[in-house]
């Protein structure tokens, strides 16, 4: 059995284009608006109306009947980071093939 620490949000802040959750362990997590649609849709007041759980493991916008786990938002951001590196990667090959 492995013991994995789970991640736990101590803030969020937002901007216009994202909400940023800050981990207890010093990281962040840039999350954009477009992810979630009823997040996309809400009103600035609403958004900022988010609640972290007493865990840490959640966040809740009670009022857009909203909750998003902080493992869930980090698997998002990997593979999100993953796809972006793979575009990266088929570029560079499109790129080279048209060179020879």
């Amino acid at each position: 059995m492995t013991n994995r620490i789970r991640p736990i949000a101590i803030e969020v802040t937002m901007n216009e284009d994202s909400f940023i959750v800050r981990l207890q362990d010093g990281g962040k997590l840039h999350v954009p608006w477009r992810q979630y649609p009823k997040l996309l849709a809400a009103t600035p007041e609403q958004r900022r109306a988010v609640r972290i759980s007493a865990s840490g493991t959640m966040l809740h916008w009670d009022q857009l009947h909203q909750d998003l786990s902080i493992e869930g938002l980090l698997r998002d951001a990997e593979r999100r980071r993953l796809e972006e590196r793979l575009k990266s990667v088929q570029l560079a090959v499109k790129v080279d093939i048209k060179k020879l």
